[in-house]
C-alpha cells in the first residue's frame, strides 16, 4: 500500500513541477519522468484483481 501512495504522490508532484517549470530542457526532463511514472502505473493490474496461475490457485494483488 505504501508504494501505491508513493507512486500517486510522485506523479502528482511531477505534474506540479511541470506546471511551474520555465526552462524548456528541465520541463522535457520532468515530462519524461512523468510519462515513465504513468506508463509504469498503467502496466500494473488494477488493485484487488485476482490472477489465476493454476486451477484452484489465486493470487490477490494490491493488498
Amino acid at each position: 500500500m505504501e508504494s501505491f501512495c508513493q507512486e500517486t504522490l510522485d506523479w502528482r508532484d511531477l505534474c506540479e513541477q511541470a506546471s511551474q517549470e520555465c526552462d524548456p530542457e528541465k520541463l522535457i526532463e520532468i515530462v519524461q519522468r512523468l510519462n515513465d511514472a504513468l506508463e509504469s502505473r498503467r502496466r500494473r493490474p488494477p488493485r484487488g484483481v485476482l490472477l489465476r496461475s493454476q486451477p484452484g490457485c489465486q493470487v490477490s494483488l494490491g493488498e
